[in-house]
């Protein structure tokens, strides 16, 4: 005869060992997102152009013009550009500060001259020519036209007409020829909120 207390725990024990097997697994953790503290400098700028609206869409810009005020109050100046682009680096600019200077510069594809008071008319030199056409619309790469790029870490800055500062990434670019150059980007949206380089002048 079987011991009824046996029989008892074997059905008090059986049901919740069944539930135990028939349990779903736990998933797995997905894997943490990468964090944004961990981006390249190659990153950063790949997600700027992106956010610029993709390689696809600079390979079909066949011109561009543009038009840019700066004021410096301290000096009580104010200047203007017109800067006008066309497929793959042709470029016009024309720099203005009314009643104090005049300055053209331009590139037809075969000769590259730049005219102002002071020096007239001039062929633009080697490194001139070079930064213009880091400017130029077939330059929408970053990789084509400078050969390192660095990241200088993640800073507050607020860009012009902002009334608060953003967090951005400091990306210095350097070229084959000329001077680093300095792009800060939106640390959300990517895109470029500042630039600083030096200018090239004849005088170096």
């Amino acid at each position: 005869m079987r011991n009824p207390s046996w029989l008892a725990l074997t059905f008090l024990v059986l049901p919740a060992v069944l539930r135990a097997e028939e349990a779903p697994k736990p998933t797995p953790a997905a894997p943490a997102p990468k964090s944004a503290e961990s981006l390249t400098a190659e990153q950063i700028l790949d997600k700027a152009l992106e956010a610029s609206g993709g390689a696809e869409v600079f390979k079909k810009l066949q011109s561009l013009s543009m038009r840019v005020r700066m004021d410096i109050p301290a000096q009580g100046i104010t200047m203007s550009m017109l800067m006008v682009s066309k497929a793959p680096d042709l470029f016009y600019t024309l720099t203005e500060v009314p009643g104090v200077m005049k300055q053209e510069m331009g590139y037809d594809g075969k000769d590259a001259w730049s005219k102002d008071p002071t020096m007239g008319l001039r062929a633009l030199t080697a490194d001139e020519m070079a930064e213009h056409k880091r400017s130029a619309l077939s330059a929408w790469d970053w990789r084509t036209v400078y050969k390192k790029a660095e990241l200088k870490g993640r800073e507050e800055i607020t860009p012009d007409g902002a009334k608060a500062p953003r967090k951005a990434w400091a990306v210095v670019l350097t070229p084959e020829k000329g001077k680093p150059v300095t792009r800060w980007f939106d640390a959300e949206t990517f895109l470029l909120l500042r630039e600083e380089s030096v200018e090239v002048s004849p005088q170096g």
